[in-house]
């Protein structure tokens, strides 16, 4: 795991966009991706994550919701908008244009590499996310969550939830693809 934190780290240095710390602000949090908060208009939001994350890799409507619900990918981070405003993220591994059935990519090839307030991103341990976010409430098929919002999906690779990563990381979403 010290091994994944470092390589974790200098990714995320190297690739511009902070620390999960915040120094830079490209923390995922529950009400906000870095400094730009959740009610934030659609234009300025979007600059402010271009200028974090770079150029979006996609942009459009979210097809499983009402026409009112739109999203901005940077890789493997989909930004939701309802009504053109911020209301929530979906950090995947894959991304959303991963095929039903096929496997999410490697947690380790997610870009841009992102993590919680409490370091926790794509590939962690769903032991560490318990004992950094304390007791987790089941709320569907290997989701649980955390006490501040945040949802983490399992890969449910094992009945044994000890040897169990990561694959997504959501918050403020319509729909649960």
């Amino acid at each position: 795991m010290a091994a994944f934190r470092a390589l974790l780290a200098t990714s995320v240095l190297a690739a511009g966009i902070g620390s999960a710390s915040g120094s830079h602000g490209a923390v995922l949090g529950p009400r906000a991706i870095g400094a730009v908060r959740f009610g934030t208009a659609k234009p300025a939001a979007v600059a402010a994550l271009t200028r974090l994350l770079g150029t979006p890799s996609w942009r459009g409507p979210n097809t499983g919701c009402s026409p009112r619900y739109t999203e901005v990918e940077w890789g493997d981070l989909a930004v939701e908008f309802r009504s053109g405003r911020l209301s929530g993220w979906r950090y995947l591994a894959g991304g959303l244009t991963s095929p039903a059935g096929k496997p999410y990519a490697a947690a380790t090839s997610a870009t841009p590499r992102l993590a919680t307030a409490k370091d926790v991103t794509l590939g962690t341990l769903l032991t560490r996310v318990r004992t950094d976010y304390g007791t987790l409430k089941l709320v569907g098929t290997s989701r649980w969550q955390a006490p501040n919002g945040l949802v983490f999906r399992d890969d449910a690779k094992t009945s044994a939830s000890r040897h169990r990563r990561v694959v997504e990381i959501k918050v403020g979403v319509c729909g649960d693809f």
